[in-house]
């Protein structure tokens, strides 16, 4: 069992996730890759064997809803290379795409762009020549209220993707909307594998399962020759200081407001965490992505306060999280 984190490295000054320059400056794939291999040693000082990249690897070319794909063409080489140092590492990556992509949209447009930016981000993935855990996340997204319709989209989108896309894809429930019942009648129809997302589960289950069930019910979507990877995230408890404009006066004030519920927390809870991973023993094997604000850091903690407060399930740590 791997622990990883999402693009930002907050444990070393300086770290990029890609090419971060303005569209004026032309950034470019190739900038991105010299990062990402400073991101690489980075990780394997601490011991971490989980990574998602940014889905602004390749940065977009002048026209902003077409995919990069002349930019994976002239680095194909450092594709390859920066691929063979992943698997040299023994590194998982992987990509969220980006909101805006919506397999069940209405808006042909939206579709078309989705497709687009999905086939970019599979066909970087071939070029670092990663094995078949590297893959894609996606949400159902345009639900509209009606989960027939939008199910009915996101599998006619799926089918018209080519088959180096969809044997990338994976799918997440939400916290709102999709539900984990949802998505399953999505992998019913097309096999996609399903992403069990912790704190989403908690928010929005229709459907009355326990954790356990809920858990084997997502990780049985995944062909027994991959590993599975879920997400973990604790919810933020903190007060927001949300800026507010008086209607009477039109002045801006600062207030305080409880979180939403669904916002990330900085650090990942170590009981919770704990109690989560006792619920799930006995399953097959599984990686998980820590979503807390905090990025690297939060993980690096969550080690430590594992060996701590709950030895036992530090030991089911893959022995790369232990390593630091």
């Amino acid at each position: 069992m791997r622990l990883g984190f999402p693009v930002r490295v907050l444990g070393r000054r300086g770290l990029r996730a890609y090419d971060t320059r303005r569209s004026v400056n032309a950034p470019h794939l190739s900038v991105s890759l010299a990062h990402l291999r400073d991101v690489f040693t980075y990780l394997e000082s601490t011991g971490i064997a989980f990574y998602r990249m940014s889905s602004d690897l390749a940065p977009a070319l002048p026209a902003p809803t077409l995919p990069p794909l002349q930019q994976i063409e002239e680095c194909r080489d450092e594709l390859a290379d920066i691929g063979a140092l992943a698997r040299q590492q023994g590194l998982r990556l992987s990509f969220h795409a980006p909101m805006y992509v919506q397999l069940a949209a209405d808006d042909p447009a939206i579709l078309q762009q989705s497709r687009e930016t999905l086939d970019c981000l599979a066909t970087l993935l071939d070029a670092m020549q990663l094995d078949a855990n590297a893959v894609i996340v996606v949400h159902l997204g345009g639900l509209y209220g009606e989960p027939d319709a939008a199910i009915g989209r996101w599998v006619r989108a799926f089918d018209s993707l080519p088959e180096r896309t969809q044997r990338r894809l994976v799918l997440e429930h939400e916290d709102s909307g999709a539900s984990l019942g949802t998505v399953l009648r999505v992998h019913a129809a097309t096999g996609v594998p399903i992403i069990f997302d912790h704190l989403h589960f908690c928010l929005n289950n229709p459907e009355a399962l326990t954790i356990a069930e809920g858990l084997a019910l997502a990780l049985n979507t995944w062909p027994h020759e991959r590993t599975p990877k879920i997400h973990f995230s604790s919810p933020r408890t903190e007060l927001r200081a949300v800026e507010r404009t008086e209607q009477e006066t039109g002045r801006k004030r600062w207030l305080l407001s409880p979180p939403r519920p669904g916002h990330h927390a900085d650090f990942i809870h170590v009981w919770e965490f704990a109690a989560f991973l006792r619920a799930a023993a006995g399953a097959r094997d599984f990686d998980i992505m820590l979503e807390a604000k905090a990025s690297d850091l939060a993980l690096l903690r969550l080690r430590q306060d594992l060996l701590r407060y709950a030895p036992e399930v530090a030991q089911w740590l893959d022995y790369h999280q232990q390593a630091a």
